[in-house]
C-alpha cells in the first residue's frame, strides 16, 4: 500500500490494483493479518469473552470497511471484476465467493 495507505477510504491519483505479494492470494491481506493479530492478543488475555468480543467487533469493522473499499475499487471496472472472481476477500481457503467474507 505504501504511500496510498490512508485511514480514509478513498482512491488517490496514481492508485492501481496490486497483484503481488500477499495480494496474489487475497484481496485484503492487511485485514486478514489484523484478524490473526487480534485473535492472538485476545488469547493472551486468557478470556473467552475477550476472544469472542474482539473477533466480533474487529470482523464487523472490517466488513464495513471492505464493503466501502470495494465500492470505490469497482471504479477499476473489468480489471477489478476479474480479480474479484480469482481471489477471495480474506482467506484463500474459503469455498465460495458468495460468502460475505469469501
Amino acid at each position: 500500500m505504501g504511500r496510498f495507505f490512508s485511514p480514509m477510504v478513498e482512491i488517490q491519483d496514481g492508485h492501481s490494483l496490486v497483484d503481488k505479494g500477499p495480494y496474489r492470494y487475497v484481496r485484503h491481506p492487511a485485514y486478514t493479518g489484523g484478524l490473526f493479530a487480534i485473535l492472538g492478543l485476545s488469547v493472551l488475555a486468557h478470556s473467552l469473552l475477550s476472544v469472542v468480543s474482539a473477533l466480533i467487533l474487529t470482523t464487523l469493522t472490517y466488513i464495513l470497511r471492505i464493503r466501502r473499499e470495494e465500492e470505490l475499487i469497482s471504479a477499476f471496472g473489468e480489471e477489478y471484476l476479474r480479480m474479484s472472481w480469482r481471489k477471495k476477500r480474506l482467506s484463500p481457503l474459503s469455498s465460495s465467493s458468495v460468502l460475505w467474507l469469501g
